[in-house]
């Protein structure tokens, strides 16, 4: 993923290595992608198991992919691959026609959709690897992407898994911003953080807008989920279904942004201008 305003710059596994193994330092974001997944799927916000062997060149990771129904196809085609080329596993998962066991409970997010997590073990022989630094409202994160890239005669495969750390000590990425000031360039880096890729693997549960004309729209992920994208103009989309709330990016320095800590059922990012309010709750 690529952030507004920053440098990507070339890593080491040695660096990788330091960052995991550094207490002060911690996993607040996960994102998970191979040549299979026809979407951006959601992944829990930590490494449930990582080991950086820096003479044999190889990244081992597991994590917890977050997918909707039509996902779970897409990871049968996914263990497949990672045994074929020796680069990984998906721990008690076989999703075919005639035996389908599904190692995980379905989590709801809301009465009608859910999400299942489902946990890979990744062996990245050789990966490329890339940082980018950025702080919100004074706050220092990293986001670390372990590209990795395998083939033979017949084909090639390709997935990718980005890491976002910051000081440890906190539940969640969202965490560290509580009674904070942001300006705009803060504001466009956390809202590119839930956009597209969304690192922070949480889910969004609603979003709500309202004019002060008396204009109230709102989209939750009643028969679908809510989607979350950057336009080719620059502009913020949220849309569910046929529904949609965008925001110019040129719109952006008119806003304030608010995390309201009174909310209990998630983390609420308010942004509010002269004619606008904007609410955007996402899971806890």
């Amino acid at each position: 993923m690529r952030l507004p305003n920053t440098t990507v710059k070339k890593g080491s596994l040695e660096m990788l290595q330091g960052m995991l193994k550094d207490k002060r330092k911690q996993v607040y974001g996960v994102f998970y992608t191979n040549d299979f997944f026809s979407q951006r799927y959601l992944s829990r916000n930590h490494v449930l198991a990582e080991e950086v062997n820096i003479e044999e060149k190889t990244v081992k990771l597991k994590i917890a992919t977050r997918v909707e129904h039509a996902g779970l196809w897409e990871l049968e085609n996914t263990l497949d691959t990672l045994v074929r080329y020796e680069a990984g596993d998906i721990p008690g998962y076989d999703y075919t026609d005639e035996n389908a066991t599904i190692p995980t409970v379905p989590e709801p997010i809301s009465v009608l959709k859910h999400l299942y997590s489902i946990d890979l073990v990744l062996i990245m022989k050789e990966p490329s690897i890339t940082y980018q630094s950025f702080s919100i409202a004074g706050v220092k994160f990293l986001i670390v992407t372990i590209n990795h890239v395998t083939e033979d005669e017949d084909d090639t495969f390709e997935q990718q898994v980005s890491l976002l750390f910051s000081e440890s000590g906190k539940m969640s990425a969202f965490s560290h911003l509580y009674n904070k000031e942001f300006t705009t360039e803060d504001i466009h880096m956390l809202l590119h953080l839930i956009m597209d890729k969304n690192i922070t693997g949480k889910a969004v549960l609603s979003v709500r807008s309202h004019h002060k004309s008396g204009l109230t729209t709102s989209i939750s992920p009643d028969e679908d989920l809510i989607s979350t994208w950057i336009t080719a103009k620059d502009a913020y989309v949220f849309g569910a279904g046929l529904s949609y709330i965008n925001i110019p990016y040129e719109n952006i320095d008119t806003y304030t942004l608010t995390m309201n800590p009174g909310v209990l059922v998630g983390h609420q990012l308010e942004l509010e201008n002269e004619e606008h309010t904007l609410h955007i709750l996402l899971e806890n």
